[in-house]
């Protein structure tokens, strides 16, 4: 619903009236016309588009707070209680649904193991096995035949038993998931959990990694190619990076089109992307193009630096809407990023000069990208001291 924001003050949030059917009751909607079991499989993908695709969900999901609109829509009330989820929990996250959902509990374990869950003293193999112990049974059968309540507790009891911390986004994540499965068992008793979440989860996953993992797999196909365009010949890197361009530029203007907006740090990478990737075409020389991730971060650093010596954090303006930090926080998490990019660059310099161009490739694509996660990950400490306070609503 939309906000009346001439009603609504720092303490109160004033929504549209909503003219519809509370999904409690079954009976009014199938009286009204409705598809109850269209609405179930709608409610479950509508949750997992707010946790997985946008990270900021409705964490109080029971029957009394949705309707059912004209034309099998939904509309949610009651924005009390609400839960976020940083991106790169989500595409754990995302990885860990999918992998229980296909019967991958070794990569279920692994990205445990990856986030920092549980402690690496631990053996993944032996993780594995209790995931399995737990999921397994749960696996093919309508919600109706599942004990939801059971399968949380067995999760639960494998995290004390493997010292996993607890997270508190997690729970609230849980705990809502309790909510949207009971109200979509409601709804239609037969929905299968799995296989409604399965498709989305899956294409989240590969519109979220798919253009790494595209540049990645072109250049492996043409990674000793040559191409002669107009007289001068390209390497099969050069190729693939001119390809990625204008898909990277398709994709910005797909998501600018579905959603309306676009974050500064969209905005930066896409323009960065489309400034040196074009760059690496038109020079068309391979040492510039190992040397771009090292100007990228030299780039980033120096900007952060001058803004820490005029006192100020540029990484602040840049990614204040995804990570709620105080003023201090800021100052902090600038001086260590501005230290973590300088070294960026001198590592991305030395693996291209003293190892393969396959090597630097993979480490170019993946290292890179795990290194920046690992980094955030060390941050949990930062995060949680210099939180910035949020001002309830509703």
């Amino acid at each position: 619903p939309a906000i009346d924001w001439q009603r609504t003050t720092g303490r109160v949030m004033t929504l549209e009236w909503i003219d519809g059917i509370k999904l409690s009751n079954r009976d009014a909607l199938i009286a009204a016309g409705h598809d109850t079991e269209k609405l179930a499989h709608m409610l479950v993908r509508a949750f997992l588009r707010q946790a997985i695709s946008e990270g900021f969900f409705h964490a109080d999901m029971h029957q009394g707070n949705l309707f059912a609109l004209p034309g099998d829509r939904i509309a949610a009330i009651d924005f009390g209680i609400m839960g976020r989820i940083d991106r790169r929990a989500r595409v754990w996250l995302a990885e860990i649904l999918y992998g229980l959902i296909t019967g991958n509990y070794r990569r279920v374990a692994e990205i445990h193991f990856e986030a920092g869950y549980v402690p690496a003293h631990h053996n993944v193999a032996e993780f594995a096995t209790a995931l399995r112990a737990v999921g397994e049974p749960m696996r093919g059968l309508p919600v109706k035949d599942m004990s939801v309540g059971m399968m949380l507790d067995s999760l639960f009891n494998i995290t004390r038993d493997f010292d996993m911390q607890t997270q508190p986004h997690l729970l609230l994540l849980q705990k809502t998931m309790v909510m949207v499965e009971g109200v979509a068992t409601a709804l239609d008793p037969d929905i299968n959990l799995w296989e409604t979440s399965g498709p989305y989860v899956k294409n989240w996953l590969r519109d979220e990694l798919g253009p790494v993992a595209a540049f990645f797999a072109g250049y492996l196909a043409l990674k000793d190619q040559t191409f002669t365009v107009a007289g001068e010949s390209y390497g099969g890197f050069i190729v693939v990076t001119a390809a990625f361009v204008p898909l990277m530029l398709v994709s910005t203007g797909l998501l600018w089109r579905l959603t309306g907006q676009l974050s500064k740090m969209q905005l930066m990478t896409t323009v960065l992307v489309v400034l040196f990737g074009g760059l690496s075409v038109w020079l068309n020389d391979e040492r510039f193009f190992k040397m771009k991730p090292t100007m990228i971060y030299l780039l980033f650093g120096t900007v952060l630096a001058a803004g820490l010596l005029r006192g100020r954090s540029y990484l602040a303006y840049a990614m204040d809407a995804a990570l709620p930090l105080t003023e201090t926080g800021w100052m902090i998490l600038t001086r260590r990023l501005t230290a973590f990019f300088f070294a960026l660059a001198i590592t991305n310099e030395a693996v291209w000069r003293l190892f393969s161009t396959e090597t630097w490739v993979t480490f170019k694509t993946f290292g890179l990208t795990a290194a920046l996660f690992a980094f955030f990950m060390a941050q949990g400490r930062l995060f949680r001291t210099h939180a910035r306070p949020e001002q309830d609503e509703g």
